[in-house]
């Protein structure tokens, strides 16, 4: 790693972003956090560009999956997170790509303000921005498909209480939300190829969220959604007996 980023750095600055290196891998992490205070101050007088392609390349190295250096919070907020923001505002698709994979590193992306928190963006925004600009990107259509899908198992995890939408139990308008989103499951699964592997998950989400509103609609008429689903004979899963 240390090569590759060292490459795109000025002699002396090659050898304080060693310096920081050494001095995490061996532990001392108040003094590694000082000298990276230093090369992080260094770097801001770099051209733009200089500072673009070293945060890109930091980024691939640290998103990759054998990838062992922490991000820490200086060159998160110094660097990183400056270049995704201006390279997200010129629709760079690599920028996006990046971000999801940070954020599936578990990088604490959202310490860097209102544009990486989670609960405004999330990664199956991000995603489908990347699909918007590459609709031949499978990689990023299968990784929105998983998304989606832990989303709706999320939804539906408390069945026969009930279906959630975020913390809270779903409305009927919210439920009408979640079929939508699941047509777009549908589409990416079929574009896919994998619909026999999604298929009973889909229905199963379809019947519960089309269920839901309309128990919801009738709520005087049963005591509860699993008292609703036993009536006439109707299914909690589509694998019940």
């Amino acid at each position: 790693m240390s090569e590759r980023l060292a490459a795109l750095l000025d002699e002396g600055d090659a050898a304080l972003w060693q310096r920081y290196l050494d001095l995490e891998q061996r532990g001392a992490r108040e003094r590694a956090l000082a000298v990276l205070d230093e090369f992080v101050a260094t770097l801001s007088a770099y051209r733009p560009e200089r500072r673009a392609a070293f945060a890109e390349e930091f980024c691939a190295l640290a998103s990759a999956a054998d990838a062992t250096l922490p991000v820490r919070h200086p060159l998160l907020v110094g660097v990183i997170c400056p270049y995704l923001a201006v390279a997200h505002a010129r629709r760079d698709v690599s920028a996006l790509r990046w971000m999801v994979r940070l954020r599936e590193c578990n990088v604490p992306l959202y310490e860097c303000g209102p544009m990486f928190d989670p609960d405004r963006f999330g990664t199956a925004d991000f995603l489908r921005e990347i699909l918007a600009q590459d609709p031949a990107d499978t990689v990023s259509r299968r990784c929105l498909i998983s998304e989606l899908s832990r989303h709706f198992d999320y939804s539906i995890h408390e069945v026969p209480a009930g279906i959630l939408y975020n913390a809270n139990g779903a409305t009927i308008t919210e439920c009408l939300e979640l079929l939508e989103e699941l047509e777009e499951l549908r589409s990416l699964v079929e574009a896919e190829g994998l619909w026999e592997e999604y298929d009973a998950r889909i229905r199963e989400c379809a019947l519960h969220f089309r269920g839901y509103a309309d128990y919801l609609s009738n709520r005087e008429e049963y005591a509860s959604y699993a008292a609703y689903m036993n009536a006439a004979g109707r299914k909690t899963h589509l694998s019940d007996p």
